[in-house]
């Protein structure tokens, strides 16, 4: 990993490029050489520390590294490894102090004050990077200075809205308008900046105003680039409801190109309001189709036009036929892949009676069908029969599965030809040459869907599991033989090894193919990571080395994400960082929006509950180890349970569309509510651990002042923290589970009904938007044994406690005559704690 340092110093670039390629070995040797000559070189010193501590010793690294901290070091090089290895070991929070110290020695320092600018940006510590910007542009006058105070002033809002509404919004407005009037503007970025923060304050009028300021524009088109600002210019419009000059814009807009989809939205929803209007923008659709007949921009512009005057009722003069419209729009585009896309649910609204829904599938059918010849398997003819299947699919009229497989095999003979060797003999290799895609790949995905779609409750059928392993079996040794890198299947595929067949261990070989690595973790990380204790039945109590160096391992994985999640955190700050310097301010909102999103996002704040869990509590072997990790654990499960406030749900489900009939929105909800209530019983049972050792180590106390001599005088009130917060930890764990769905008796009655009540359904398992089981995973926790050890559990600890710590003037005489007693007292409280502990850590694996 890049130390993202410059040196030109040769000696100091031999120790960074070692360490960059990860040869620390190499990196230790060249920086022990460089201080054999000049032990006084403090960038060596640093980069020595950084080296030690990623060579894992971490003792001697941060020896090294306090004690080049307390010298105070000012050249740059060595405050930047400084302020990196800060970062790299969790000590973010020593930085500001270590440059304000060497402020105080330096007070002149333009730099030190840019790298304390730097690093309150990274934190996001809004109202301190303001006060440290004006320093700099008050001492070091620059207009990167004044933007700086001017950026800062308006991130303010972002951490408190109301006032970033009446002070923080208007002080940069004010600031922002005098630059522009003065003409100190000289980049479009500056400009762009007060066009949004008007739009943010809703004065659209103004900005409008601003934009057709040539004096204005043209000073910053001469000294940065000629811009335009047709699409800025088309939303203050729409804001202001000036239609005339609205409509001559994106006119001019369309006729550049008829394509562009933002102009012909903008007229759509502005025409609305007004039945002339809806005429002018549909008779302006018409004439750019007949100049440009094969664009698809205006076809798809008069169909959604079409659609919002039935949905409002509105009546045009000129009598459209709306399945002529669908049947045009079909025979000109049915041979590109999105036009089933376009057209799948929007038959629904342009053609609203059922009868006429079946008449165009119909007629599309036959469309599709006409001279159908399978020897013709060029990309169109098949791209046309599949978007008419897909069409009828999302209108529930859909092919029969033999009609999918024999559209497939006919398009693919050869691929029927080698599954039947196969079943022979399934050690024939597949000879054929992988492409990315294929157009007939579409029939299996449609044919899988109609595999796993039941007319008969699941737990009726023997077949239900059968069919799950042979949707399986189709797409490794049918699809996947052929298409090694189609997405669509593989990401099939691991939705059926976990939410069918319970086998997350089996998605894991599918990574390397699927390529999810870095920002693709955030929208296809519930691929891999779900609510559930999959990380404890996969993983082994004791974790060898070679199983975590093992790609297929689940605890491997979850180290990778966790390391992953750390280094995406710290690119996206450096191009945050990277916005202020390079006046890119415009992005500087975003960046900051996406680095709060990746700090908090859904699959990451998962995996470092689940790992917390895992090394607290599954992977304990005796309370003395615990007891050494839990200092570092009791942070860090602080950082989560702050994170699990802020959660961001990133999830991705439209990846890879299933064409159904009915497309739940409200199940992304529903789910991601799980995912919290799951996350909230762990945090919930990580706090118990915490708090729970903490008060075996009280009562530890209170056993040796009560055997002691002067035991009068040293027993005292043992501190009631841990006392409250394991009450709090009751009422939590109760209010979470009133909140949750209790199963219903008929599902527990038998495990054979229970065990398919928390599957999720087989027809659901491929859909875009899946139903959460009958039973989730968190209510089976809540209101099964689970719940019961853990409060049991909590209540145990709390009444021993209160027996052994009782007020001394009452039970002296009774400790005094067998002192022993509390001694039994505590090893009770150990044994209890261990055992319920470890009952909660083995209800996870069985």
């Amino acid at each position: 990993m890049s130390v993202g340092l410059d040196f030109q110093e040769s000696r100091l670039r031999a120790i960074v490029e070692p360490f960059e390629n990860g040869n620390y070995k190499k990196a230790l040797q060249e920086a022990n050489k460089v201080l054999k000559k000049t032990p006084s070189c403090t960038s060596a010193k640093a980069l020595k520390a950084l080296t030690l501590h990623r060579s894992g010793k971490v003792i001697e690294a941060n020896l090294l590294a306090d004690e080049l901290i307390k010298s105070y070091p000012t050249d740059e090089s060595t405050l930047n490894v400084i302020m990196c290895y800060l970062r790299k070991t969790g000590q973010g929070e020593k930085i500001a102090k270590f440059l304000k110290s060497s402020l105080e020695k330096s007070p002149n320092r333009e730099d030190l004050l840019v790298c304390l600018f730097l690093h309150h940006v990274q934190e996001g510590d809004f109202s301190a990077q303001q006060g440290t910007a004006r320093l700099l542009s008050q001492n070091f006058p620059s207009t990167s200075y004044c933007y700086w105070v001017i950026m800062s002033t308006i991130m303010q809002a972002e951490a408190d809205p109301i006032m970033g509404q009446r002070m923080y919004l208007p002080l940069a407005e004010k600031m922002l308008i005098r630059e522009a009037e003065g003409g100190k503007m000289s980049r479009h970025s500056e400009l762009q900046v007060l066009i949004d923060l008007l739009t943010r304050l809703h004065k659209y009028e103004e900005a409008y105003k601003l934009l057709n300021r040539k004096d204005i524009t043209d000073h910053i088109d001469a000294e940065d680039y000629i811009c335009d600002y047709s699409y800025t210019k088309l939303s203050l419009l729409a804001h202001l409801g000036m239609w005339d000059d609205l409509y001559e814009l994106a006119k001019s807009q369309t006729e550049i190109n008829p394509e562009d989809w933002t102009p012909w939205k903008k007229l759509i929803e502005a025409s609305l309001e007004d039945i002339q209007r809806v005429e002018k923008v549909m008779s302006l659709i018409n004439t750019v189709i007949t100049n440009h007949p094969s664009a698809r921009g205006p076809h798809l512009a008069r169909l959604d036009l079409y659609a919002n005057t039935l949905n409002l009722g509105i009546h045009l003069s000129c009598n459209y036929d709306p399945l002529k419209l669908m049947l045009d729009y079909f025979n000109i585009f049915c041979h590109k892949p999105i036009c089933s896309m376009d057209l799948a649910y929007l038959v629904r609204m342009v053609l609203p009676n059922s009868d006429d829904q079946i008449k165009y599938v119909s007629l599309i059918m036959e469309i599709a069908e006409t001279g159908l010849d399978f020897t013709n398997n060029e990309d169109k003819a098949v791209y046309r029969l599949l978007c008419a299947q897909q069409i009828a699919r999302a209108n529930n009229q859909g092919a029969s599965l033999q009609s999918l497989l024999r559209y497939y095999f006919g398009y693919a003979p050869d691929r029927s030809e080698v599954l039947l060797k196969k079943l022979k003999d399934a050690t024939i290799k597949n000879e054929t040459t992988s492409l990315d895609l294929y157009p007939v790949d579409g029939f299996l995905l449609l044919s899988l869907s109609s595999l796993l779609e039941a007319s008969y409750p699941a737990d009726k059928c023997s077949f239900s599991f059968g069919s799950g392993l042979l949707a399986v079996y189709w797409i490794c040794i049918v699809g996947l033989e052929y298409t090694k890198v189609n997405h669509h299947l593989r990401i099939k595929l691991c939705r059926l090894y976990y939410d069918f067949l319970n086998c997350p261990e089996l998605v894991l070989p599918q990574l390397n193919t699927l390529e999810i690595k870095q920002l693709l973790f955030l929208s296809l990380g519930h691929l891999l990571v779900k609510p559930s204790p999959s990380l404890a039945m996969c993983t082994s109590i004791l974790p060898t080395q070679s199983q975590n160096d093992d790609i297929t391992s689940v605890h491997s994985l979850y180290q990778k994400i966790v390391s992953l999640s750390a280094s995406m955190v710290t690119e996206a700050e450096e191009f945050l960082v990277a916005a202020y310097r390079k006046h890119a301010y415009t992005k500087v909102r975003e960046f900051t929006q996406f680095v709060s999103q990746l700090r908090n996002a859904d699959v990451f704040v998962t995996v470092r509950v689940e790992m917390l869990h895992w090394e607290l509590i599954i992977s304990q072997s005796d309370f003395d180890t615990l007891l050494e990790q839990l200092g570092q654990g009791r942070a860090n499960i602080d950082n989560v349970s702050k994170q699990l406030k802020t959660i961001v749900d990133c999830r991705d489900f439209s990846v890879t569309p299933n064409f159904d009939q009915y497309e739940r929105q409200e199940n992304v909800q529903l789910s991601f509510d799980h995912l919290i209530s799951w996350l909230n019983l762990r945090c919930l049972t990580l706090n118990a651990v915490v708090h729970g050792t903490s008060l075996v180590m009280s009562i530890v106390k209170v056993e040796h002042r009560m055997i002691s001599e002067n035991q009068h005088e040293t027993v005292g009130n043992v501190s009631p923290e841990a006392v409250n917060c394991l009450n709090d930890l009751l009422l939590t764990l109760n209010d979470l589970a009133s909140r949750s769905k209790e199963p219903f008796k008929e599902e527990l009655s038998s495990f054979k009904s229970l065990s398919w009540s928390v599957m999720k359904k087989r027809d659901q398992i491929l859909k875009t938007y899946s139903d959460l089981p009958d039973i989730s995973c968190s209510s089976l926790y809540y209101h099964g044994p689970y719940r019961s050890v853990l409060s049991i559990g909590i209540k145990l600890m709390l009444e021993l406690h209160s027996l052994v710590s009782q007020s001394p003037c009452r039970s002296r005489f009774y400790y005094y005559r067998n002192e022993m007693i509390v001694l039994v007292y505590y090893n009770l409280l150990y044994f209890i704690t261990t055992f319920y502990f470890f009952f909660i850590a083995f209800s996870d694996l069985y």
